[in-house]
């Protein structure tokens, strides 16, 4: 019996992720805790273009970042950041529909998997979050800037 999930990436637009790894997090603090209760909170996601290392595999870097600011002085009270790298397989799809597949799945899958992992860190650094969205409004592609 054939297997449906080996099927969908011989197909045209067939793809998978084949590698995900959490490379980086950080966690940050304002030196005093504000006084102020009026809070903005954010949240940023980039990932880098993928790059083609094999035959029709890809790698990309994302980023996740959430910021907890004073709602009147945009200062940063707690922020939690975590780098992703991923691999894509990419059967039948032409090179320029790569960076939309990378931007869709760092919409689904990678930002399940930074959810997951901001509750359990910002629950544990006793800073109220509000629970994240089930999935971020956009997902920037890091733009490159050449120094002459």
């Amino acid at each position: 019996m054939p297997n449906p999930a080996e099927e969908t990436v011989d197909k045209p637009g067939g793809a998978k992720i084949v590698g995900l790894n959490l490379v980086s997090t950080n966690v940050s603090f304002a030196s005093e805790r504000p006084k102020e209760t009026d809070f903005v909170f954010s949240y940023d996601v980039e990932i880098d273009e993928p790059e083609k290392v094999g035959d029709d595999l890809y790698a990309f870097a994302a980023e996740f970042v959430l910021e907890k600011r004073e709602e009147k002085s945009e200062n940063t009270v707690a922020s939690f950041s975590a780098g992703y790298l991923c691999g894509i397989r990419a059967r039948n799809i032409p090179e320029d529909g790569v960076v939309s597949m990378a931007k869709t799945y760092t919409a689904t899958t990678l930002w399940a998997t930074f959810s997951a992992l901001a509750t359990i860190v910002t629950s544990q650094m006793n800073m109220d979050f509000p629970v994240l969205p089930p999935a971020p409004s956009k997902v920037d592609l890091k733009t490159s800037t050449s120094e002459e």
